[in-house]
C-alpha cells in the first residue's frame, strides 16, 4: 500500500496542470503501479538465473505478488466507484453488462482487467507455504503458472484501456 501512496504522489506532482481529478490520478496510479509490479515479479525468476544476486528476491516474490494484488484491487476499487458508480446496476453488475462484447468498437477492456484480477487475486489468496502444502506442489505450481495469462490480460488491458482512452482525447 505504501507503495501505491507513492505513486499516487508522484503522479499527481508529475500530472499536475493536466486537469485530471484526483480519482482519475488515483485509478491511473494504481494501475500503473500494480502493472509494474507484475512485470517486476515476473522477471526476478530469469534475472535470478542469470545473476546470483537477485536469487533472495525469488522467494519474496510472492509477498510481492500479494502486494501487487492489493494495488490491483484499489484501482479496480476506484475504477467502480467513479465510472461505474451513477449507473443503474450496482457498480458490479456493471461490470458484466458494460463493455462485454466487441460491438462497442473495442475489445471488452473491463473484463480484461477482471479476468487478470481475478487470476491474481486466487494467486495472492494461495500464495502462502500452507497451501502449496495442502495443493501439493504440482497443482500448487500449475496454480501460480497461470501468472502468465494474467499478464497477458493486464498487457491486453493496458494497451486497449490506453488506446480507447488515447482516441477519446483526441
Amino acid at each position: 500500500a505504501v507503495s501505491a501512496m507513492l505513486f499516487v504522489w508522484l503522479y499527481r506532482h508529475f500530472a499536475a496542470g493536466h486537469g485530471l481529478s484526483t480519482q482519475v490520478i488515483a485509478i491511473r496510479s494504481y494501475g500503473t503501479c500494480a502493472f509494474g509490479m507484475i512485470t517486476i515479479i515476473l522477471s526476478i525468476g530469469p534475472l535470478a538465473r542469470l545473476d546470483p544476486r537477485f536469487l533472495p528476491w525469488l522467494y519474496n516474490r510472492r509477498h510481492f505478488g500479494v502486494m501487487m494484488a492489493a494495488c490491483g484491487v484499489l484501482h479496480a476499487r476506484e475504477v467502480l466507484s467513479f465510472h461505474l458508480a451513477y449507473g443503474r446496476p450496482s457498480p458490479v453488475a456493471s461490470l458484466f453488462v458494460y463493455d462485454t462484447s466487441f460491438s462497442s468498437g473495442g475489445p471488452p477492456v473491463t473484463l480484461m482487467g477482471l479476468f487478470g484480477l481475478l487470476i491474481v487475486l486466487v494467486m495472492a489468496v494461495t500464495s502462502h507455504d500452507f497451501w502449496q502444502r495442502f495443493m501439493g506442489p504440482i497443482a500448487w505450481k500449475w496454480l501460480h503458472m497461470s501468472v502468465y495469462l494474467a499478464y497477458a490480460y493486464l498487457v491486453l488491458h493496458v494497451l486497449f484501456g490506453e488506446l480507447a482512452a488515447e482516441n477519446a482525447s483526441t
